[in-house]
């Protein structure tokens, strides 16, 4: 089963029970549970808290741990791992809260500044981030397979030329500084032009390449590419003839996590308009469903109503052709004796068999008229 819980929520269940009373409760597993925990940032009562409150001792309930940049205040537990997009929406689904944040992008960007501090230039890539290590590792690889082949390879070293060297020490300089906000950065295919910034729940993709593709121009640029991959990147540094991009790495870390804060928060505003929307759907299809049912239910009734009217003119019909074989047979029984083909005792017979039918058609006899009214 499937259950949404704020972080507030959430924080509120586990501190109210033991952790695996709490999973079972929702029939997860302790561990799952301790799991989600983690990843929303929420702490766990230590070891030893639930035996404490039993015996009476003090204990003590921290408060909700703040929500990190880009972190969802939404957390859903249960769901099938392979299950994709928000989890369906019905009418006992509860309206999300109305988002509600607690410091604006640009206090959010002042708070990270203070948090990143001063981050040193990377002036020896020996001494590179160890994503930037990992890269030069598979480099040296490269250039070994070069030296010991007499054939030419595929396969050529990537980072030999200054303008590589200095990109790298300029990536290894950025993922340093996400590192101080919990930020970390995966690096696309050999050359590690396009990187990706986990900014908690959300990935910011960036691009840190040459200015110019073709010639050259050798400026170091970097651009923040939109959540979704949009053509244009939503912001953009550069070398200019003032200023080296390498004293923006502070200016471009902060962007990056303040853009999946940013996403993060118009996601939010988003699910609750969904939410709301679909619950709109939801009982305008219930309310379409009902009239449907009602308009069916209207002609079934009718239907039922021609049949017993039918049923009844045709019992009227039976009783009218019982009536006139009675009167049929009075009159045989009244005319005067002067056929001879008859005997009295075949003609008793005709009359016999003559009311019998009368009686089978006749409604009242046969006791058919109480079955007007039958649904069949």
């Amino acid at each position: 089963m499937v259950h949404t819980f704020t972080r507030q929520q959430l924080f509120d269940l586990v501190w109210s029970a033991p952790t695996r009373t709490v999973a079972k409760q929702l029939g997860l597993s302790d561990v799952g549970l301790a799991k989600a925990c983690r990843h929303a940032d929420l702490l766990l009562p230590p070891r030893g808290y639930w035996a404490k409150l039993a015996a009476g001792k003090r204990v003590h309930m921290p408060p909700l741990p703040p929500r990190a940049p880009g972190m969802s205040d939404r957390i859903v537990l249960g769901r099938n791992r392979w299950d994709w997009g928000p989890p369906p929406v019905d009418l006992t689904t509860l309206e999300p809260p109305e988002p509600n944040f607690a410091e604006t992008l640009d206090e959010l960007a002042t708070r990270l500044r203070e948090r990143i501090g001063t981050i040193r230039r990377t002036r020896d890539l020996q001494t590179a981030h160890p994503r930037v290590v990992k890269l030069l590792e598979f480099d040296e690889q490269r250039r070994t397979r070069q030296h010991t082949t007499p054939y030419a390879t595929s396969d050529p070293p990537v980072f030999n030329t200054p303008f590589e060297q200095r990109r790298l020490r300029f990536v290894s300089s950025l993922c340093r500084a996400l590192d101080r906000v919990g930020v970390t950065v995966a690096m696309e295919g050999r050359e590690a032009r396009t990187l990706t910034a986990r900014v908690a729940d959300y990935s910011v993709g960036f691009t840190v390449d040459a200015a110019g593709k073709h010639g050259r121009d050798t400026r170091l640029h970097c651009h923040v590419m939109a959540l979704c991959g949009g053509a244009e990147p939503i912001a953009s540094w550069a070398d200019s003839d003032s200023q080296r991009i390498e004293t923006q790495v502070i200016d471009i870390a902060i962007a990056i996590v303040v853009h999946g804060e940013r996403v993060c928060r118009a996601s939010a505003e988003h699910y609750r308009a969904y939410v709301i929307k679909r619950k709109e759907e939801l009982v305008a299809e219930e309310r379409r469903q009902e009239a449907e049912r009602q308009r069916l239910e209207r002609e079934r009734l009718k239907r039922l109503e021609e049949a017993r009217i039918g049923r009844l003119l045709a019992q009227a019909r039976a009783l009218q052709q019982a009536q006139e074989i009675r009167a049929y047979v009075a009159a045989v029984q009244t005319r005067p004796s002067t056929d001879h083909a008859m005997t009295a005792v075949e003609l008793q017979q005709w009359i016999d068999w003559s009311l019998q039918q009368a009686d089978r058609l006749d409604p009242v006899i046969n006791g058919s008229f109480r079955h007007v009214h039958h649904d069949e």
